[in-house]
């Protein structure tokens, strides 16, 4: 209120302003905020838990059910909750245990995954709980299942699961179990089931153990295994999908399917390009490509209506066929030295990528034969190319693993923070074992200021120096003008001890704090201990160094740490790996691919 005006409205001054926005926009503004500013602000007052636990929010905070004493909370908790995990173990979940959850949310959940906690939980086991919760469910829209054992589902049941999936617009399954020649039956039921289909991760195949010979194979019946298994993998899990996106666009012009992740090595190159001209046609976006699939002479003489690379969305790897290529809808890139498949020197030029977001190398840097010194120099004229201005870049990447620290690479360009300085707003940084110096990590700071979430493992030159300065001036701390860094991991880095706990850490709004220290580099222990008393932590929730740390309320208040105990709520970009592996490759640079999942509350087992 301005100073000398009269306040006869009687409303309060320190009223929250968004609470006199309208509803459909306090709605929209809450959408564009990430799981943990979701969670603080549900435990900020009354009124804004009620717009995080809306229908259209709290099914962006998914629980996770791995014990009865969690179950039991969410079961007795007066929160509508939509989106649930599950990890299966021996003993949990029981029937009982199940019976209390579907009593309570079978009909409200909306986004659904099972999970085994470990490789060895019997399958038989797995599959009743999988079954158990599939039946009940019968408004699910997002289904993420590790393994779906067809040979374990009576007809009955199969028939009352897909009634259930009927609204299911993401399906995410890792892993079908099958008797030979039945897979095509169920894949295509599900795929006529779930009209409304928006995303799908192509499952992986695995014959019943009835059905496999256990004669081992020599190298001429591997050979006509694996071929086997690529025309049989064809023929009942792509068909289905390429019959469906063919029949939709004959009929309406149109299909509903927006992304689609397949596991390429299991295709063929005829049958990857009749599906992604037929995605092009559908305007659907592929992900997880390999460039050794599209062989250059296709994408020389294809179309110009048909560039099959209009419609790939992430790609291990880069050919000079996909030089001249319209890549619009490219958003994610994976790099190594067997992935990169030039055979000219440069320069080149790499086309433009605007919606680029997330970029991954990995580099070799011990050539040890001749062709290798020719592959790192065109991979190094080539990132040389791709370090211009990219502002549509939010994650990088770069990891450099030397066998031999002798060896040298023969390029600096590769080993200096170019490409990640060109771009700008990236939000997320991940570096291991780079040999950057300290000045130039204080360059990163200072330029890279959105940085949210950085991981730094084996950088030797991450040390004081870099993240207080040089220390002539109060308040010039390179690392502090990071405002909006939520998370840092230091993994054996250089010498980062107490000063930079004192001058920077402490005075920053992080989230989450590890440091592993190295052995030549060890933490002052007294003042540490100290520090870690005397200082209030008010927005730190898991912290961990010299194998000291906590990750819950109780050992927080241990440390005698003030701290306002949260629902312990797991978000759903836990883990960013976690897609790739169960995907067995999807890219370390897929957490776009990853983030596209998460914001419809999309995830896979």
């Amino acid at each position: 209120m301005d100073p000398g005006t009269d306040n006869t409205s009687g409303e309060d001054d320190n009223v929250f302003p968004i609470q006199n926005l309208p509803s459909l926009v306090t709605q929209r503004v809450v959408q564009f905020l990430d799981f943990a500013t979701l969670k603080r602000l549900r435990l900020t007052c009354q009124w804004s838990k009620n717009v995080v636990d809306s229908p259209q929010n709290i099914r962006r905070l998914r629980m996770i059910l791995k014990d009865k004493h969690r179950l039991h909370e969410v079961v007795n908790s007066a929160t509508a909750w939509n989106n649930f995990r599950f990890i299966v173990s021996d003993q949990f979940p029981t029937a009982d245990d199940l019976h209390h959850w579907k009593t309570r949310f079978s009909v409200s959940t909306k986004v659904l995954s099972v999970k085994r906690h470990t490789e060895t939980l019997p399958s038989d086991m797995f599959a009743q709980v999988v079954t158990d919760l599939m039946l009940s469910c019968r408004r699910v829209q997002t289904v993420g299942i590790e393994e779906l054992d067809f040979t374990k589902i009576q007809p009955e049941s199969w028939s009352k699961i897909l009634t259930n999936w009927k609204h299911v617009q993401h399906l995410l399954i890792k892993r079908v179990v099958f008797i030979s020649d039945h897979t095509k039956d169920y894949f295509h039921e599900i795929i006529q089931t779930c009209s409304g289909l928006q995303l799908i991760i192509l499952p992986r195949i695995q014959a019943s153990s009835n059905s496999v010979s256990s004669v081992p194979l020599g190298i001429e019946d591997y050979v006509f295994h694996e071929n086997s298994l690529i025309e049989e993998y064809e023929t009942n899990i792509v068909l289905p999908i390429i019959e469906k996106i063919s029949c939709e666009v004959q009929w309406s012009g149109k299909t509903t399917l927006r992304a689609l992740f397949c596991p390429e090595e299991l295709i063929s190159s005829a049958m990857y390009i009749q599906l992604t001209q037929l995605c092009v046609k559908a305007r659907v976006v592929v992900y997880h490509t390999e460039p050794f699939i599209i062989p250059s002479h296709i994408l020389k003489v294809q179309p110009k209506h048909l560039y099959i690379s209009e419609c790939i969305g992430s790609i291990s790897g880069f050919s000079e066929g996909l030089m001249g290529q319209p890549l619009g809808k490219l958003k994610e890139l994976t790099i190594n030295r067997s992935n990169f498949l030039f055979q000219t020197d440069g320069p080149y030029r790499v086309p433009a990528l605007p919606n680029l977001r997330s970029i991954s190398l990995h580099l070799s840097t011990w050539p040890s034969l001749r062709r290798d010194i020719e592959n790192i120099k065109r991979l190094s004229a080539f990132i040389t190319s791709l370090s211009t201005y990219r502002p549509s870049v939010k994650s990088v990447f770069i990891s450099r693993f030397p066998q031999n620290e002798s060896c040298s690479c023969p390029h600096a360009n590769l080993l200096r923070p170019y490409l990640i300085l060109s771009c700008i707003n990236i939000t997320e940084l991940h570096l291991e074992y780079m040999t950057y110096i300290p000045e130039e990590f204080v360059i990163i700071w200072k330029t890279l200021r959105k940085l949210e979430h950085v991981r730094l493992k084996c950088c030797t030159g991450v040390r004081d120096s870099s993240i207080v300065g040089s220390g002539e001036q109060s308040g010039t701390c390179p690392m502090l003008q990071l405002t909006n860094l939520k998370s840092l991991k230091l993994d054996e880095v250089g010498a980062v001890t107490t000063i930079s706990y004192i001058k920077v850490f402490s005075q920053m709004k992080l989230i989450r704090l590890y440091h592993t220290p190295r052995a030549e580099y060890p933490v002052h222990e007294p003042a540490f201990t100290a520090l870690l008393k005397g200082v209030a932590w008010n927005h730190l929730e898991q912290f961990s160094c010299m194998g000291v740390g906590f990750k819950n309320i109780q050992e927080k208040n241990d440390f005698g740490l003030k701290f306002k105990n949260p629902w312990v709520l797991h978000s759903p970009l836990d883990g960013l790996g976690e897609l790739a592996s169960a995907m067995d490759g999807i890219g370390t640079g897929g957490s776009v691919a990853r983030n596209r999942l998460h914001k419809h509350g999309c995830f896979c087992c």
